[in-house]
């Protein structure tokens, strides 16, 4: 696999929904759903924890040849213990792109984000993506100076639809 794969997200939301795993999209490509999109180079998504859901991403992994984003020699694959361990991010080198799997992000869980999260068609596959308002709150929450075009792009978006009638 190229260390530099072209991100392909197609693919990626396609099998995630094959395997009925239970996720919800977050960062940019939620954000180009909202029409708040900015430039990105991998699919960021919020996973429920269950032991099912967990083993579900597993089949998903290995369908993508996924192996995390590290310099470990060999490299490293994902199996059931490492997919369980601690709530940081999982970043994953795939034959599709960068997958980046959280089970939290600035906060939110995939729990907290259900109840505002939209269903979208990205690249051809319906997948719920988090709000606006808790994409807001992610990219505040992380507090980086790579996210404040990206607020700027939000806070826009979120007036834009208050200033627009029903």
């Amino acid at each position: 696999m190229p260390s530099q794969p072209t991100f392909e997200p197609a693919p990626l939301f396609a099998c995630l929904e094959r395997h009925q795993v239970d996720y919800i999209v977050i960062g940019g490509l939620a954000g180009f759903a909202h029409g708040a999109g900015w430039p990105t180079y991998d699919a960021d998504i919020v996973v429920e924890r269950s032991p099912q859901n967990l083993s579900r991403l597993l089949v998903v992994l290995r369908d993508v040849d996924a192996i995390y984003d590290t310099f470990h020699q060999p490299p490293l694959r994902p199996d059931e213990r490492l997919l369980a361990l601690g709530s940081g991010p999982q970043l994953f080198r795939t034959k599709y792109g960068r997958l980046d799997v959280l089970k939290e992000a600035g906060g939110e869980t995939y729990d907290s984000l259900t109840s505002d999260a939209v269903a979208s068609q990205l690249y051809g596959v319906v997948v719920r993506c988090a709000g606006l308002e808790a994409l807001l709150r992610m990219k505040r929450a992380a507090n980086r100076p790579k996210d404040q075009p990206a607020i700027a792009k939000i806070e826009a978006k979120l007036r834009e639809r208050e200033q627009s009638p029903e």
